[in-house]
């Protein structure tokens, strides 16, 4: 913010300097020459300030789209991250941070050096993030059992044939699903904190178990690095309950149906 408005008042102090500059060559010019002279000088003041009034709208455009193209998982990344603190603070740092690294990652390969518009596409995320709803028949307090028939039933109304397994020495399988020529173990996993590499173990074990072509967990938390990369790996999808809208076209074709 303090090398933002550093900024603002060198800018100011470089028009005002301009502008007395200007008014000394036009005092020192014959009348006859003075007039034309201002008259040029204003005419190309506002010419610069318009190309540059259009360069900036053209960046937040661009801006804006880069940032719709990715509204569905910033919405997720942030219901999972604004967690609360004791005595109902919402603790906004893991959020803050995350913003960051979708900003560093994604949008200054694109739109170079974003540091003078930080605050601004913070506010842009946030915006973007508040106008996806996600899924409302969720709910953190639900049953453990419930948000498996929760998770069936999203993959059911998405075309596939679902069913909660729920039966002994089903090596952990919560749910498994069925669509074209994709055989579908899920792993269901509710929590308050992160989802470590134990689930994604079990994902593994229930895909060999259930002679399955492709497994994957599902969670309203988010994934510990440990277990992501061990996901990369072990070729196992790690995804929030809203993204399961994008399931198919992360497993490709093979979810085609005749």
């Amino acid at each position: 913010m303090a090398r933002k408005q550093s900024s603002e008042t060198a800018r100011l102090v470089q028009i005002a300097l301009a502008i007395v500059f200007i008014g000394w060559l036009a005092s020192n010019m014959p009348a006859r020459s003075a007039v034309p002279f201002v008259v040029l000088v204003v005419a190309a003041a506002a010419a610069g300030l318009g190309a540059r009034a259009y360069m900036n709208d053209r960046w937040t455009k661009r801006a804006q789209l880069l940032v719709a193209a990715h509204a569905q998982d910033l919405a997720v990344r942030r219901s999972q991250l604004l967690g609360r603190k004791s005595y109902g603070v919402v603790d906004a740092k893991p959020w803050t941070r995350e913003v960051d690294r979708f900003l560093n990652t994604v949008v200054a390969p694109v739109l170079g050096d974003i540091s003078s518009k930080r605050e601004g596409l913070h506010a842009l995320v946030n915006r973007v993030a508040d106008g996806v709803t996600l899924n409302t028949a969720f709910h953190p307090a639900m049953h453990p059992s419930d948000y498996e028939r929760f998770v069936a039933g999203l993959l059911t109304s998405l075309g596939w044939a679902a069913n909660v397994s729920g039966k002994t020495g089903d090596q952990g399988v919560d749910v498994l699903a069925n669509k074209g020529r994709v055989r579908l173990v899920v792993q269901c996993k509710l929590f308050s904190g992160s989802v470590g590499n134990a689930a994604v173990q079990e994902a593994i074990s229930g895909r060999a178990w259930a002679s399955a072509t492709h497994c994957i967990v599902v969670s309203n938390a988010k994934f510990t690095r440990s277990a992501e990369y061990l996901a990369a790996k072990a070729g196992v999808l790690l995804l929030h309950h809203d993204q399961l809208t994008n399931l198919d076209a992360l497993l490709g074709a093979e979810t085609a149906t005749a």
